[in-house]
């Protein structure tokens, strides 16, 4: 789903409510969160609420109280729309960096990344600080990148700023000099390039894993470019 259609959804279900200049979660809805987490509704964290849709570290009361109130709220939302749901309405509270991010790149805290995944048959994952000219050149070479051809709805364009946490990173995907740009097929590291690189070498990586995932079917290859 598009952050447009969550959005949509959420609305039509009455989780949040805009004012035209903000959106916020409706009365009704913090009500019910807030049920879901007093000591005598708190639940285990249900089968359906995957470590492969959420980082284990995020799987808190409070976020899983959430999921619970948005599978409540909705009719027929698939489980990992529960969780982008629940996401965004966690960024609401704690948005992510979105000053230096590449154009058409949705804002990510790294606990969004594998519920990202999720949502798209490739991604291309920029990770980056602010204040570093490498950073800055990487951001403006990627932001020609929603202009290809190949770059349609199901190619996630995803930015993480290590300002906003970088533990996940560094751990699972030995994220440790920036800029690294993470191409996925799937939910696998294809390609890992470190530092700026040129437009013909984003081209290059995003046909592959465009190609590579073109009967939705993730490789599991990896390597550093």
């Amino acid at each position: 789903m598009k952050t447009e259609e969550v959005l949509q959804r959420m609305i039509d279900a009455g989780i949040v409510e805009s004012d035209g200049g903000h959106v916020f979660p409706t009365a009704e809805f913090e009500a019910r969160c807030s049920e879901l987490q007093a000591p005598e509704n708190t639940q285990h964290r249900p089968e359906w609420l995957t470590a492969d849709l959420v980082d284990p570290e995020r799987l808190e009361d409070d976020f899983v109280a959430t999921a619970l109130a948005v599978a409540e709220f909705t009719d027929g939302m698939a489980d990992h729309e529960i969780v982008v749901a629940a996401t965004a309405l966690d960024r609401l509270a704690e948005p992510p960096r979105t000053t230096g991010v590449p154009e058409e790149f949705v804002p990510l805290h790294q606990e969004d990344l594998r519920g990202f995944l999720v949502e798209h048959r490739a991604s291309v994952i920029f990770v980056w600080t602010p204040g570093s000219s490498s950073c800055e050149r990487m951001a403006d070479t990627l932001s020609r990148l929603h202009t290809l051809p190949p770059v349609d709805e199901t190619i996630g364009l995803g930015s993480i700023c290590v300002e906003d946490g970088a533990e996940l990173l560094r751990e699972e995907y030995d994220i440790a000099i920036l800029p690294t740009t993470l191409y996925f097929a799937g939910r696998s590291v294809d390609v890992r390039a470190i530092g700026p690189r040129d437009f013909s070498h984003v081209k290059r990586e995003v046909k592959i894993i465009t190609d590579d995932t073109s009967e939705s079917v993730p490789t599991n290859s990896q390597s550093d470019a």
